[in-house]
């Protein structure tokens, strides 16, 4: 029985494996072909997918910048729907097909959001930087609600939950850094100053050392 428990784990830790440090910065923006898969978005994909093929062959500033905001409106749909699906519950089975619907949802939004991180206008990159810092939250969040599997034992129980507290913790440092950098931008940008206030909101909800925001 106890093997259920590394299983679960591994799993999770997958879920939560999305790096901040996203991919280098360069000048170059080079769209490319996403991989077809289902969405709830297929509007905001197909958009964006034809934003970027409008990019091949060109390097016009405005449909470059166009091709971000569409890709930006994707992100925004994909992360809507992750806010949609419930912590995992159930036996073994269920909690790992949740955890595998969550992990998928998560990756897809993170992956849009870094591409709008790395080629986007500031406002669009401190935006960026906030919505993959509250995925992140999210995550922990339903990482704390996953029920332990109803099969374990109360020991079992017990470091099922200590495992994912653990999986938590390090996804609210990933989204404290992610959340510090995009305020650090928003410094130097006047019309940052939503995207600032809920960095702020954010970061007050996982973290009472940073700095990063005047005290209230």
């Amino acid at each position: 029985m106890r093997a259920i428990i590394p299983t679960i784990i591994s799993a999770t830790v997958f879920l939560m494996a999305c790096s901040s440090a996203g991919p280098p910065h360069g000048p170059k923006y080079t769209p490319s072909a996403s991989e077809e898969s289902a969405t709830d978005c297929p509007k905001e994909r197909g958009r964006a997918q034809a934003a970027r093929e409008a990019l091949l062959g060109t390097r016009d500033p405005l449909l470059r910048q166009r091709s971000i905001q569409m890709v930006f409106e994707h992100a925004e749909c994909e992360e809507s729907v992750l806010k949609t699906l419930a912590s995992p519950q159930g036996d073994a089975d269920q909690i790992l097909a949740g955890l595998r619907a969550l992990r998928g949802q998560s990756t897809t939004a993170i992956t849009l959001y870094k591409e709008v991180r790395l080629h986007g206008k500031p406002m669009l990159l401190i935006r960026s930087l906030v919505a993959q810092g509250r995925i992140k939250i999210a995550f922990a969040k339903a990482a704390r609600a996953t029920a332990a599997p109803a099969e374990l034992d109360v020991s079992q129980r017990a470091e099922f939950q200590g495992e994912l507290a653990i999986a938590a913790k390090v996804l609210h440092q990933e989204a404290q850094k992610l959340l510090e950098e995009a305020l650090l931008l928003a410094g130097s940008v006047d019309e940052a100053e939503v995207a600032r206030a809920e960095a702020c909101r954010l970061l007050a909800s996982i973290s009472a050392s940073s700095t990063a925001c005047p005290a209230s």
